[in-house]
């Protein structure tokens, strides 16, 4: 399944533990965007470790899971924030 970014920063999205799911974090822009993305609720200055830097972030939840996109490109700076919300 797919995520795209919606209007607002922060997204929640319902998972099944244990269920592969890809998140799409896309911008249009030119020169097209490059894509970081970061485990936790993180700002756009941040120095943690990237864990990809693909348009799609694929994931195995086993808890709730907060996940960072960082798009980017000579234009600007966007941020989208995925909170994974296991249900049953």
């Amino acid at each position: 399944e797919y995520i795209e970014p919606y209007l607002n920063e922060y997204n929640f999205i319902s998972t099944k533990k244990s269920v592969e799911t890809t998140i799409r974090c896309s911008l249009k822009g030119n020169p097209p965007a490059i894509y970081q993305w970061f485990l936790g609720d993180i700002s756009t200055d941040s120095h943690k470790e990237i864990v990809s830097q693909q348009i799609d972030y694929v994931i195995t939840p086993d808890k709730n899971t907060t996940i960072t996109c960082i798009a980017k490109n000579n234009r600007g700076i966007q941020r989208q924030v995925y909170v994974l919300q296991i249900i049953d």
